[in-house]
């Protein structure tokens, strides 16, 4: 197991508001050497418990339509239906769940006809989707890196 104290929490706090900052800007945040700080990232990168990489904005990369998609499958087929959905290109984000789901699809697209033909074409050519319920986005208060 992954030791975490308090200054590699606070470090990844910073790199999570700003990914770009130095070594050098984020020590003197923590109060400890740009060394120590380069030292900890390798540590929790190589660890696997951070992760840095770069998020586009959808809507200035022209992807301005979101979308949840609820999806009802067939309990035998959610593993090979999950992993059908995880190679569309336009799935930012799928889980399966509990509850009036089995599993909930974050997509996003340039437009409303694109949208459409990806319900008409790749979602009904999936085995296993008994049925679905899609939820667009009219409106986003918080936007993390997914959406």
């Amino acid at each position: 197991m992954n030791n975490i104290d308090a200054t590699d929490e606070h470090i990844m706090t910073l790199l999570e508001q700003n990914a770009r900052q130095s070594s050098e800007m984020i020590a003197k945040q923590v109060n400890v050497s740009s060394a120590t700080v380069r030292r900890r990232l390798k540590r929790l990168v190589n660890s696997d418990l951070l992760h840095i990489v770069a998020f586009r904005d959808p809507i200035k990369a022209g992807l301005p339509l979101a979308a949840l998609i609820g999806l009802n499958i067939d309990h035998h087929l959610i593993n090979s239906v999950m992993q059908a959905i995880r190679d569309w290109s336009e799935v930012v984000w799928a889980c399966t769940t509990t509850g009036r789901f089995d599993a909930i699809v974050l997509v996003r697209f340039k437009s409303n006809e694109d949208f459409s033909l990806f319900l008409r074409t790749e979602l009904t050519g999936i085995t296993g989707i008994k049925d679905s319920e899609t939820f667009l986005c009219l409106h986003v208060e918080k936007r993390g890196h997914l959406c």
